[in-house]
């Protein structure tokens, strides 16, 4: 059973909820186990949901009939243009664990340098019936600023607390000196 979602950015660009945007999020049940969820001792109390997998990618393509992910193009590191100050068009999937009733998720975008806040998403939430599940999640950021070079962070917060992370080094393309200074 395929869940989709349109988790929006409300924040960032002052759109109501359930408003149309262009991030889309994906959660694909895996295998249901009736025995586990009718004996409800067999898991501990207290479980936090944990990030098992967090990729950036170009693009993550989710196959209409198996729910299958293919992610292509994945990086931890960019090269950006003279005058960026943003990436563009970023993927994220996560495959999250550990998960029991309601679980919200949301995106945080950090600039490690000095720990601020650059972006952070609205709350992307589902339901969570069994612990020993994944959940597959797969999200279109919007740009994500980049400031400047350097070592910036995404973080995912499963309920409030951070349950993993993936780090993005950036590295900027300087213009090419004029001629006249150019072997001085």
């Amino acid at each position: 059973m395929a869940l989709v979602y349109q988790p929006v950015f409300e924040q960032l660009h002052g759109l109501a909820p359930n408003s149309c945007h262009p991030m889309a999020c994906v959660h694909q049940n895996r295998l249901y186990n009736p025995a586990m969820a009718e004996n409800e001792s067999s898991t501990p109390s207290g479980l936090k949901p944990v990030v098992q997998s967090f990729i950036l990618a170009d693009h993550v393509y989710v196959d209409a009939r198996s729910g299958k992910k293919v992610i292509a193009g994945t990086f931890n590191q960019v090269h950006l243009g003279v005058n960026q100050t943003a990436l563009h068009r970023v993927f994220a999937y996560l495959a999250v664990i550990n998960c029991r009733g309601r679980v919200e998720i949301q995106l945080r975008h950090v600039d490690l340098a000095d720990g601020s806040e650059l972006r952070k998403s609205g709350v992307i939430g589902f339901d969570a019936a069994d612990p020993l599940q994944t959940y597959e999640i797969v999200i279109e950021v919007p740009p994500l600023p980049m400031p400047h070079e350097g070592a910036y962070a995404l973080e995912a917060y499963c309920n409030d607390e951070l349950a993993g992370s993936i780090r993005i080094g950036v590295k900027q393309k300087h213009a090419p000196e004029e001629d006249g200074q150019q072997n001085q």
